[in-house]
């Protein structure tokens, strides 16, 4: 790639990146890499399943969020 083009490139995705992990993109990779770490012998759920369980938890205690 040129180096005209590097900065912007390398720009975009700092901030994709940063919008992913704003809105929560890579809390299961997160939470997997979490589990097999310290939890070894415990299953894991799947990512369908996961936010399945992260959505009734926010359902069920919002906390201080705005809607």
């Amino acid at each position: 790639m040129s180096s005209v083009l590097e900065w912007p490139v390398k720009i975009i995705r700092n901030i994709w990146w940063y919008m992913g992990e704003l809105v929560g993109d890579h809390d299961y990779e997160k939470y997997v890499a979490h589990m097999q770490s310290h939890h070894p012998g415990c299953e894991i759920p799947s990512k369908k399943q996961y936010w399945r369980e992260r959505y009734q938890a926010q359902e069920a205690n919002p906390g201080s969020r705005c809607c």
